[in-house]
């Protein structure tokens, strides 16, 4: 639910690289919620202009389109942090950040096991490139079991995780509803919410990359 496009979405962050070489990590991800928020919020101010000619349309375009713009926001929160495209945290990630979860206990184990198979995958592939590409059997088929386990449980979590994005989604309908019948008023309290809404999405995100950092630093020191 709410997939971004994550290749086009590593294109933008490399371009906004580019154009930011000498900014600190910490300095990258406030500009990319900073835009985001800016963006949300605009939504939320537009829709709201709408909202006295029919409330359904204005809103749902508001919601969907806002919560869109905080999943590509940890997207790129997440490239900050060194993360790739293909990598199998990204979707599991996002799904617990907009459900409002924190990182800890259950979940936090979970998007754990998927960073340790990734990083044993690109260990498992640098040691095949150091040997000129020979495989052996053996690694093959340890390394198939290795990824069975965490593939089968980013497909257990995604349900998991998508009902509770669904929940924060009709809360999130709920509280917006009156900004709709009072348009004008409703605009700025619209944009305020949209604006703080993304940025505590924001602010979760990196608290749940920068707890990873440090338990995947740790988990992957066993990795031989």
């Amino acid at each position: 639910m709410f997939q971004p496009d994550a290749h086009k979405l590593k294109t933008e962050f490399d371009r906004f690289i580019t154009r930011n070489r000498k900014l600190s990590r910490e300095q990258i991800a406030k500009k990319i919620i900073d835009k985001r928020a800016g963006k949300c919020a605009r939504i939320g101010f537009l829709t709201s202009f709408v909202g006295w000619v029919t409330i359904i349309i204005p809103l749902l375009i508001d919601i969907v389109l806002s919560t869109k713009a905080e999943a590509e926001m940890i997207y790129l929160l997440a490239y900050a942090y060194g993360y790739e495209p293909d990598d199998a945290r990204l979707e599991t990630l996002k799904n617990y950040i907009l459900s409002q979860t924190a990182p800890e206990g259950e979940p936090l184990n979970i998007v754990i096991k998927l960073g340790i198979a990734t990083a044993r995958e690109l260990w498992e592939q640098k040691g095949r490139e150091a040997i000129g590409g020979a495989t052996i059997e053996l690694g093959q088929e340890y390394i198939k079991q290795v990824f069975k386990k965490p593939a089968k449980l980013a497909r257990n979590t995604t349900g998991k995780t998508v009902g509770k994005v669904l929940i924060k989604f009709l809360a999130k309908t709920l509280g917006k509803i009156i900004t709709k019948f009072f348009f004008i008023v409703g605009a700025f309290v619209s944009y305020w919410l949209n604006n703080w809404s993304a940025k505590s999405t924001g602010k979760l995100a990196l608290k749940w990359l920068d707890r990873l950092d440090e338990e995947l630093e740790h988990d992957t020191d066993n990795i031989i």
